[in-house]
């Protein structure tokens, strides 16, 4: 048994001490609560870690009618990020989601005028992953706790050109884009049915 009671090994059975110097942190010790064996700094291992998947996702968006390009007018997105647990296999919990876009842009109609007013055009990327987890097998419960876009490697319009009607306006046909996705899980605790 470890203590810092002497600065000395002691010999769990009688007590005496073997002889041994310990050197222990000064703003710490290494005693242990019995009840929950964290020692009273209260840094202990983390039961039940968070755990997480990263991928990057390629998409491209059509852009119909096609988009406005010039000094004053681009193509936005704003995304959000929706995973759920759709399967624990034994060592591996797999992940299924959907990236939500909301593109904006100011349009062009097929007779080549601009637009008054900016649309919205909304579209979905599904994506899947899996974590690697020790303690996963069948039948056990896994609940995810984080998912976000981490970075947006790139956006930008593209297919550009002349509008047949107006080629006096540049317009994109397409968007593209590099997203990077974090997915994080944690296991969820059973707890036995109270009647």
């Amino acid at each position: 048994m470890l203590t810092p009671k002497n600065n000395s090994f002691l010999d769990g059975n009688i007590g005496t001490p073997i002889g041994l110097p310990v050197q222990t942190p000064k703003e710490s010790s290494y005693l242990v609560d019995n009840h929950t064996n964290c020692p009273p700094n209260g840094n202990c291992p983390e039961p039940n870690p968070r755990t997480c998947c990263q991928l990057m996702i390629d998409h491209k968006t059509q852009l119909v009618p096609p988009a406005l390009i010039d000094r004053t007018h681009d193509v936005t997105a704003i995304r959000t990020v929706e995973a759920v647990v759709e399967k624990v296999c034994p060592e591996k919990v797999v992940i299924c989601g959907v990236i939500h876009k909301k593109i904006t842009y100011t349009p062009v109609d097929a007779c080549g005028r601009p637009g008054t007013h900016t649309i919205d055009i909304f579209d979905d990327i599904p994506f899947q992953c899996f974590i690697d987890r020790d303690d996963a097998t069948i039948g056990a419960s896994f609940r995810v706790v984080g998912a976000e876009v981490m970075c947006v490697v790139f956006e930008r319009a593209q297919n550009f050109g002349k509008h047949p009607e107006n080629p006096a306006l540049t317009v994109a046909w397409k968007f593209v884009e590099k997203d990077i996705i974090k997915v994080c899980i944690e296991r969820q605790e059973t707890r036995p049915k109270v009647c």
